[in-house]
Parts: C-alpha cells; structure tokens; sequence
C-alpha cells in the first residue's frame, strides 16, 4: 500500500502518539548521578550534570526494566576519553520494553543507544538527542511501534574493532523486528569516508514491515536506506534531503520519485 501525503502524515502521526504510554505521574524521577548506573525499576529518570567517562566496556547507563523514562535535561555523557576502540554503549536495554530515551547528547561511544525490545510489545522512543562520534552506530533498536525522532548524529572516525580491517562500516539507525515504526526528522551526517569505508544512514532488516521515514536529512552516507525486503522489511520514504549521498536507497518505496 502507498499512501498519499495526507494519509502518510495522518497514520504517522495517530502512530506515534500511541507508542509508548509510560506511567510517569505515577512516580518520582530519580536523578541518575554517577555512571555506570543499572535502572532496575519502572519510572522516570533525570541527568542532572555533564559527565565525563572512560569506559571500554558495558553501558552508561543499562535498563532491566519496562516503562522506563530517561531525561537527559540537555545534558551530556561523553565517552571521549576512551579512545576509538571502545565497545561501551551509551544507553543499553536487551528484552525490555517502552523505553524512553531523550533530550540530551552521548559523545564517542561504540553505539550511542540500543534498545532490543519484543517483537509484539516495544513501544520505545529515541528523541531529541544529539549523537557525536559514535564509531560503530548511533541507534540500534528492535521492538514494534518504536520512533525515532529529533536526533541529530554526526560520525566521523570508523572503528575497525570486530571488524576485518581495512573494511570498515559505519550505521546511523538499525532496526531490526521493528514493524509499523517511525523514523522522523532526524539529521545523520558523515564525514571522513574512506576507500574501503561504508556509511548508512538508516537500515531496516528482519521483520521490519510498515516502516515510515518521513522528513530526513542525510549528508555523506554511500547509502541513504537500505530497506532488506529479503528479510521480509518494507518502507515508504518521503521529504528526505539528501547531501553528497552516493545511492539514496535500496529497497522500500521513495515516495519523493512518485
């Protein structure tokens, strides 16, 4: 099915504001002070302060709960010091589902965010964060109904750890068993792009059928989206700006050549 414009904006939107119902009245935030930290519990969770870490291995900031909130305030978790080879993660959640991460900015980490939820449950938002220099992914999520919305990812240096160097690759958002989801006026840039390099804005694999990307701007990227229909994925693409991008998709339906 392609949607007209007005159809398109109107199921984005009707999807989107039903996502993730997470029970915030219900409790206190809780300020999340010193990293690595593991949120256990259901409930909304405030940065407060800049922080400044050196990890090479696990997360900033793990979730082994549903229904969880994470407001960075505007604030910022930088891994800089670590190096190009980390593996950290900045926010990382397996199995778990309606996680909310926002409002803030995660520097130089191997993924800045990755939520794997269910399948038939997700619900998680990725919105308004700023991803700087991540060397291997800025998003990576799984999950039905997920959005990703109002992040602004710039790379640059690619790492080549657990890859077979020269051959590097780089991903802004991946999704994976991932239906119905939105992807939404999101900004993804890359720079430094070498001979043997790889630089994708977005790719949709397994299971990732009613896919929406509406109003994006990619710079840099040899592909824009990379839609995997062999793996059962669909999309409809429509108002993406494109800048020094080598092929703009493959796969999906480009709505803006229609």
């Amino acid at each position: 099915m392609i949607l007209n414009r007005r159809q398109f904006l109107a199921y984005t939107g009707a999807a989107a504001a039903g996502a993730l119902l997470l029970p915030r009245s219900a409790f206190a935030a809780t300020t999340l002070s010193s990293f690595p930290v593991t949120i256990t519990l259901p409930g909304s969770y405030v940065i407060a302060a800049n922080h400044n870490l050196n990890l090479s291995l696990g997360a900033a900031i793990t979730v082994e709960a549903d229904d969880v909130d994470i407001n960075f305030q505007g604030f910022s978790i930088s891994n800089s010091a670590a190096g190009l080879d980390t593996a950290a993660v900045g926010v990382y959640a397996i199995l778990r589902n309606r996680v909310r991460v926002r409002n803030g900015t995660l520097e130089r980490f191997h993924t800045g965010v990755m939520l794997m939820g269910s399948q038939n449950a997700g619900g998680s938002i990725v919105e308004d964060l700023t991803l700087t220099d991540c060397t291997a992914s800025g998003i990576l999520l799984s999950g039905a109904a997920c959005i990703v919305q109002r992040n602004v990812m710039s790379f640059a240096e690619r790492t080549t750890l657990f890859c077979t160097p020269p051959e590097t690759a780089i991903l802004g958002i991946g999704l994976s068993r991932s239906p119905r989801s939105r992807v939404i006026d999101n900004v993804i840039s890359f720079t430094n792009t070498g001979a043997d390099d790889l630089a994708i804005a977005l790719y949709a694999g397994q299971n990732c059928d009613e896919l929406i990307c509406l109003d994006n701007q990619l710079t840099g990227a040899d592909v824009g989206f990379v839609i995997d229909e062999a793996l059962d994925a669909s999309a409809e693409m429509r108002d993406t700006a494109t800048t020094s991008v080598t092929t703009k998709s493959w796969g999906g339906t480009d709505l803006d050549t229609l």
